[in-house]
């Protein structure tokens, strides 16, 4: 007798306490709570400030998100007993609600307190200057007295920055964060292998291949483009993580790729001065004044500002005599009479110019109407200087045509003014400078 239950499918069915299938796992797992590389790249993973160092032990942000959401309240205290790298008390200040916590480390309470401080925007950028600033020791030798460990993880080269970084430290005014940045960058400049920075066993200084590029690479001797490129990231978290929109309108007045962190004190007068439009277009005010634009302002960030102005959904109001830009940009004009009187006129400049036009001409004057012709318009006159220097150009233009001319066309000449021949002033003027270059034949002297 055949058992029909007896087949692959009951035996399976037997073992399902032992051997899972895959959806019946998925069943049970919080759903909110799971989420693969594409639903969670490493820029939502380092929003805010979760990047100023790469600590080991920290989890996603997101995960705290979702604990607050289901069981945070606003106002009420959040309290992190292992509070790690900070995470928690980032993310409970974002959700709004005050937190504290402790840790074993000093380090991690350190970066706990970076990351939850306040920035100002003026003393920070201040700071971001003075650090970026050369420093001689950078290029010196490297001091005595250092220990062992520095000695054998670190190039001569990346220690002699590193050091000098930390002294530039003292006197800013957010030194706790630039002390974060420092660490960082000691990370990243050791003489380790690319793929081994968490746990690296021994130096490398020689070169080797590496599993994170797939090529051959040398360890790090320097440290300085580490510096720099972290103090850039640490001012950029510190006051706001720029969105997608804020990179995006940085490209579209051509801050793109380095030039979004580069220092101030390296940008041209344009290129502060389209920064400074920048900061301001980037805050998304609700009412923007433009006085005079394109006096300042250079052909390329006219045109990026006219395509931003395309598609602003605040109130712009401009002064301008750019006809060009105001066609661009406003759509109803603000006209004076002359006479005390203003008007909103719909349609920008044209529809003005079309209600001017379609205005009835105001009478004449009885003086006009009589035929009595209106007073001359004084001409300006030149300056002496400039009546000078025609003057001269035109002897030298006169000189060299004559230099050009028969003898006997310029004898012509002088014969006739002696027989008394009619002649004006510029030709009177022309036959001296003739006579003057070329002798008459029959005298050999000139007149």
């Amino acid at each position: 007798m055949i058992d029909a239950g007896a087949g692959p499918r009951a035996a399976a069915a037997k073992d399902e306490g032992a051997v899972r299938t895959q959806a019946a796992l998925y069943e049970e797992i919080d759903l909110e709570l799971s989420w693969s590389e594409a639903e969670l790249p490493e820029r939502e993973r380092t929003k805010h400030v979760h990047r100023l160092h790469p600590y080991l032990g920290k989890y996603v942000p997101q995960l705290v998100e979702v604990f607050l959401r289901r069981y945070g309240h606003e106002g009420r205290l959040v309290w992190d007993p292992f509070a790690g790298s900070g995470t928690t008390l980032v993310e409970a200040n974002a959700f709004g609600a005050p937190a504290a916590g402790c840790d074993i480390s000093a380090f991690n309470c350190l970066l706990g307190q970076v990351k939850t401080a306040v920035y100002e925007r003026e003393p920070l950028l201040a700071d971001a200057e003075r650090l970026a600033a050369p420093d001689a020791r950078m290029q010196g030798p490297t001091p005595g007295g250092l220990s062992p460990y520095l000695q054998q993880w670190f190039a001569p080269r990346a220690l002699a920055e590193l050091l000098a970084f930390r002294a530039r430290i003292d006197g800013t005014a957010y030194p706790d964060l630039w002390r974060i940045v420092l660490s960082r960058a000691a990370r990243s400049a050791r003489l380790a292998r690319h793929f081994d920075l968490d746990f690296p066993v021994e130096p490398v200084r020689g070169e080797y291949f590496c599993h994170k590029h797939r090529r051959t690479c040398r360890p790090v001797e320097e440290a300085e483009k580490f510096l720099r490129r972290y103090v850039r990231d640490a001012v950029a978290r510190g006051k706001r993580e720029p969105t997608l929109d804020d990179v995006a309108l940085m490209r579209q007045f051509w801050f793109d790729g380095d030039a979004q962190f580069a220092p101030i004190s390296t940008l041209s007068g344009g290129e502060r001065r389209r920064l400074q439009l920048l900061l301001t277009l980037i805050e998304q005010p609700n009412v923007l004044l433009l006085d005079e634009p394109t006096n300042d302002l250079d052909l390329d960030t006219l045109r990026a500002l006219e395509d931003f102005l395309d598609d602003w959904p605040g109130i712009v109001v401009v002064s301008s005599h750019d006809r060009v830009f105001l066609d661009r940009t406003v759509s109803e004009v603000l006209a004076l009479d002359g006479k005390g009187r203003a008007a909103v006129v719909p349609g920008g400049v044209a529809g003005w110019l079309a209600q001017r036009a379609a205005q009835p001409v105001a009478a004449a004057p009885a003086s006009r109407r009589a035929g009595t012709a209106p007073a001359p318009r004084a001409v300006s006159k030149k300056s002496p200087s400039t009546l000078r220097r025609q003057l001269d150009v035109a002897d030298r233009v006169l000189a060299e045509a004559v230099a050009t001319c028969p003898i006997d066309l310029a004898c012509r000449v002088l014969r006739t003014r002696r027989n008394g021949g009619a002649h004006d002033y510029q030709g009177e003027r022309g036959d001296q400078s003739r006579a003057a270059l070329h002798p008459c034949p029959s005298t050999g002297k000139s007149p």
